[in-house]
């Protein structure tokens, strides 16, 4: 019974490493993402916004790239710099998408 538990303990622990543990190439053989911030977001719409050539749109970028980081459009919001916002609102304002009156601020 003792030995379960130290077995499960032990696999406890190992998952936590699996999801916690920096990857260093030379000393472990995990591999974790870094934690995405505004920079790198915007860097990944612009990257697929020069992928996608002249049809490119902020909207599908970001899209895009949601799906790519397996996370829920709303959630991004967090991720995009001023600049990105300013430029998806300036797009979807000229699709006629939003309120006449509506600001950067409520829409964000």
């Amino acid at each position: 019974m003792n030995t379960q538990r130290n077995l499960d303990a032990l696999r406890a622990a190992h998952r936590v490493c699996e999801l916690l543990c920096v990857a260093d190439n030379k000393t472990s053989v995990f591999n974790v993402e870094p934690v995405l911030n505004k920079e790198d977001f915007t860097n990944r719409v612009l990257q697929k916004m020069s992928e996608q050539g002249e049809c490119a749109s902020y909207m599908d970028s970001i899209i895009s790239v949601c799906n790519d980081l397996q996370i829920e459009p709303e959630e991004s919001k967090a991720y995009m710099s001023e600049a990105l916002k300013n430029n998806l609102f300036s797009e979807a304002q000229a699709a006629n998408l939003l309120q006449s009156k509506m600001t950067t601020n409520q829409l964000f």
